[in-house]
């Protein structure tokens, strides 16, 4: 496992990015956010996402 902070430009550049996870939220017909009981955002995932769009992501796209 590398650290971020101590990659060299050309290796973030040559590292292949991946997927970790996707969530889902959902919102009301006023665009508010359902909520879970505790105030939180009620959030979802789904099963057997095709996820290779991350293959054509470049590390400059990335936000951290």
């Amino acid at each position: 496992m590398s650290k971020f902070s101590e990659m060299s430009q050309e290796a973030r550049n040559a590292a292949k990015i991946q997927v970790w996870s996707i969530r889902y939220y959902l919102v009301d017909e006023d665009g508010n956010e359902v909520l879970n009981d505790d105030g939180s955002v009620k959030t979802f995932r789904s099963e057997g996402e095709d996820l290779s769009f991350a293959d054509c992501l470049a590390y400059e796209c990335l936000i951290a």
